[in-house]
Order: C-alpha cells, then sequence, then structure tokens
C-alpha cells in the first residue's frame, strides 16, 4: 500500500519545503515491527528511512526550481508502491529598482536575480516599518500606488511566488521623503513673513537679475521723460510760430491798403486843391 500524501502538504517557507504524509495502518502491528517509510528526491535526495509521517528539508533545494518528491512504505520486509509529488521551491526574493513619488502617488520598480517564471508579485507599503497601508499583486515588475499622504514616512517589501506560495521578502526599503515643491517669489517683490525663498536659483546666462526699480531703471524712465517733455514743448512752439506767421502776414497787407487808400485821398484833396486854386486864379484874371 502507498502512503498517500496529503493534499497541499508540500509547504515551503522560504528555502524550507515540508511534505506530509497519511500514515500507513496494519493489523499485525507489532513494537519491533513498524512502519518504515523511505523517500527521495531523485538528483538531490537519495532514499532515506523514517518513521515520521512528515519530512522538513533546510535549504537542501535551490530556488526556483522544479523537484520531484517520491516515497513509500515498508512493513515486515515488504514494501509498498510509489507515491509521488511535484513542487517548484520559491524564488528569490526580488531586488527593488526605484521608489519614486509622482504627485500624491507612489511608483515603484524591481526586477528578479534570476531566471525564474513568476506568477505573481506582491508588494506591501508599510508606513513607519509597521502598519501596512496597502497591499497589492501583479504579474508585471511595477507597481503604484495612488492617494498616499505626503506627510509619513513608508517602506517598501516585495516577494514573488511561482505558484507554491511566495518567497521571502526582499530587503525593506525606506521611502524618500515626498520633496515638497516651494514656489519661487516673484523678482523684486518682498517674501510673506515666515517664507523662505527657493535657494539655489541661478539667473541664465548673461542676464542680470532683477531686483527691482534701481540705477539703470531710473535713469531710463528720467530719459523717456526728459523726451516727452520736449516733443511737448517743440509742438508747441511750432504752433504758436505758425499762428505768428498768420498774424504777421494779415497786419502788413490790411496796412498797405489803409495806407494806399489814405494816399488816394491825399492825391484826390491835392488834385481838388490844386484844381480850385487854378479855377480861382483863372476866374480873378478874368475878373481883372
Amino acid at each position: 500500500m502507498a502512503p498517500t500524501i496529503l493534499n497541499g502538504s508540500h509547504t515551503l517557507e522560504g528555502d524550507s519545503v515540508r511534505v506530509s504524509w497519511h500514515p500507513i495502518q496494519c493489523s499485525s502491528y507489532e513494537s519491533h515491527n513498524r512502519v518504515t517509510y523511505y523517500y527521495e528526491v531523485p538528483g538531490t535526495i537519495l532514499w532515506t528511512a523514517t518513521y515520521e509521517t512528515n519530512v522538513d528539508f533546510d535549504n537542501v533545494f535551490d530556488p526556483c526550481t522544479f523537484y520531484t518528491f517520491n516515497i513509500y512504505a515498508s512493513f515486515a520486509e515488504v514494501n509498498g508502491t510509489n507515491s509521488s509529488i511535484n513542487f517548484t521551491t520559491k524564488p528569490l526574493a526580488p531586488s527593488i529598482e526605484s521608489v519614486i513619488w509622482n504627485a500624491s502617488s507612489i511608483y515603484v520598480n524591481w526586477s528578479m536575480v534570476q531566471d525564474c517564471t513568476i506568477s505573481q508579485y506582491r508588494v506591501v507599503l508599510s508606513y513607519e516599518n509597521e502598519t501596512v497601508v496597502a497591499k497589492k499583486h501583479t504579474e508585471q515588475t511595477f507597481v503604484q500606488f495612488d492617494e498616499i499622504s505626503i506627510n509619513l514616512s513608508y517602506t517598501v517589501k516585495i516577494a514573488a511566488s511561482t505558484g507554491n506560495g511566495f518567497g521571502n521578502y526582499s530587503g525593506i526599503l525606506s521611502v524618500p521623503q515626498r520633496p515638497v515643491h516651494r514656489s519661487k517669489p516673484v523678482p523684486g517683490s518682498t517674501p510673506a513673513p515666515g517664507s523662505t525663498p527657493t535657494p539655489g536659483s541661478t539667473p541664465a546666462p548673461g542676464s542680470t537679475p532683477a531686483t527691482g526699480i534701481v540705477g539703470g531703471d531710473i535713469i531710463a524712465i528720467v530719459v523717456g521723460s526728459a523726451l516727452v517733455i520736449i516733443l511737448v514743448i517743440s509742438t508747441i512752439r511750432i504752433i504758436r510760430s505758425r499762428n505768428r506767421s498768420k498774424d504777421g502776414n494779415a497786419g502788413p497787407t490790411m496796412l498797405l491798403d489803409l495806407q494806399s487808400s489814405s494816399d488816394s485821398k491825399d492825391d484826390y484833396s491835392m488834385s481838388n486843391s490844386t484844381t480850385h486854386d487854378t479855377f480861382t486864379e483863372t476866374n480873378s484874371s478874368s475878373y481883372k
């Protein structure tokens, strides 16, 4: 009779493997005729005898490797038939490549240190290395935790499974504190009380940092104001000059007209006076 290996009896904890089976009951049980079990793992464990109904293998098998466990029972030098079970040992712990903050999310990326077919990964995010915040299972080598508070200190650990349970976790990695982005002060402005300007800002090559209205800015304002004043004064002078030119031309023309009229009147008066004198003289001569 073959020993019946318990369903799911092969448990893998880290680098250890335990296999269990049901005991064989014999009617003619005698103390000196105990049931002996013989087991082997081809290529690794030679046939070994035991009276127990389980066997532990500690640090015997390679990680992520397929094995076959064979067992049979012997009683009173009579051997039974074999029972077998196949299993694949757990993989080594993954290696975390990076942990990055993205707004209120944490992005984790990792890789395997050996060539192994992984059925899934388990990623555990905790704060203060104790309280589990989130746990995710994935077949990818990356995962993202969303809506994470930025005011806590976090740790990440990852384990991989080949289908027979998860192997050892990776080393616990502390998540870097999320960087706090402060807004840069406006050039020339005064920071609010209690605020701290962002250090390390460097002006572009060839540029002059803006520090308010000083130096060259005052000169530029003064020169610009002077040019505006000069332009206004020049405009006023040109307008006045044009008005004077119009008034001056009208004056002499009118004066000439008046003078011409006066001269005409004088000529007429003189003519009349001469005529009058001639007429008087003629009449006087005639009278005589």
